[in-house]
């Protein structure tokens, strides 16, 4: 099956643009930007680029990198109650990676539930393993629409599913949806020394 990313892409783009052109209020997306990155200043381009094009207002805080993990917990609580990251806000972005000094997780938690699109903060993800969530990791939503396309989404019950990686933005929200649906799933991080037996297992 040969998947072409790049109209996939253009099409949920656009279905978003009419949805979004057909409501009467103004979305906006607030993103936390710690230091200057190059890696991470191009994916918040990019991030304010895709929000311009569908219709979405973009606010982003660029915050020193020596900044401590209270006062970026601090400032992420003032946004989140600010007329600016109030009601017409309907998601905050903390870009990650964050500088190694400060608490990740910790800070993560500080997003409101409801605004935390990324679905990174303990109670958000929560919700997400219980299947109560209604807001799926971005990489889930990707993958699930790319099997839809297929004619897929409905067959992973029973499925042998192996993903690689288990980080915090692929692996584990992706191992607990594959859970979710009925696959059986293996996850290969860093401590797995040979993937062939594994992969090779994979349906």
């Amino acid at each position: 099956m040969i998947i072409d990313g790049k109209k996939i892409a253009e099409d949920i783009k656009q279905e978003l643009k009419k949805e979004i052109e057909l409501m009467s209020k103004e979305l906006k997306l607030v993103i936390v930007q710690v230091g200057d990155d190059p890696a991470s200043l191009k994916f918040v381009e990019k991030k304010e680029e895709f929000a311009k094009e569908i219709g979405v207002k973009t606010k982003v805080f660029k915050l020193s990198k020596d900044i401590s993990t209270g006062k970026l917990r601090k400032k992420i609580s003032e946004i989140a109650h600010s007329p600016v990251g109030g009601k017409q806000c309907f998601g905050i972005i903390i870009q990650l990676p964050l500088p190694l000094h400060i608490n990740t997780q910790y800070i993560l938690d500080s997003i409101p539930t409801g605004k935390d699109v990324d679905v990174l903060s303990k109670r958000a993800m929560g919700e997400f393993v219980v299947s109560k969530s209604k807001i799926l990791p971005p990489v889930v939503g990707a993958i699930k629409e790319i099997l839809s396309l297929g004619g897929s989404t409905a067959k992973l019950t029973g499925k042998n599913v192996v993903v690689v990686g288990a980080g915090l933005l692929v692996g584990k929200p992706v191992a607990i949806w594959l859970i979710n649906e009925g696959a059986t799933v293996s996850v290969l991080g860093k401590n797995t020394l040979d993937l062939k037996p594994f992969t090779l297992m994979a349906d």
